[in-house]
């Protein structure tokens, strides 16, 4: 099985449960205004047990990740990126990170179509790679807005 993530935007974690030809299993889409980071790690652990054929019932019958890279929210993109990576390393699975403008310009509810085209691009990426590689980078869409006066106090 393959896992989706979409962390893009602040309010919606977007997870897919992909089989070995690329077709959807299960798709999630979880409320979890400024939550990610307390609730992803346990909304995937869910959604890999809740798939029947699973004998595992964990993360170890993933055989790769797709995440979304971008652009987005900061500190979503942190958490889901951070995680994808984390979980590719430990299982030393394979992970493609992709670009979906769309996250920025609507909500994942109404931009089915075009998440079925990032999902299936991202799988046929996948099935050709072996192991992990190296780990994946936000593309925040935006510069930083950082305040240089107070840093230059610091």
């Amino acid at each position: 099985m393959y896992l989706f993530i979409n962390t893009a935007d602040p309010q919606i974690l977007f997870l897919v449960l992909l089989d070995r030809k690329g077709e959807i299993l299960i798709k999630k889409e979880i409320k979890a205004k400024y939550q990610q980071s307390e609730r992803l790690l346990s909304e995937i652990g869910k959604l890999v047990s809740e798939y029947p054929v699973s004998k595992y019932k964990s993360v170890k019958v993933l055989k790769g990740i797709i995440v979304v890279t971008g652009p987005g929210s900061f500190s979503g993109l942190r958490i889901g990126l951070a995680t994808a990576n984390s979980i590719a390393w430990a299982l030393q699975i394979p992970i493609v990170g992709l670009r979906f403008y769309n996250s920025v310009q609507c909500p994942v509810s109404k931009c089915q179509e075009s998440m079925q085209k990032i999902i299936k691009k991202g799988f046929t990426l996948i099935k050709n790679r072996k192991k992990f590689n190296k780990p994946i980078m936000p593309f925040y869409g935006k510069k930083p807005n950082i305040n240089l006066k107070n840093t230059k106090n610091n």
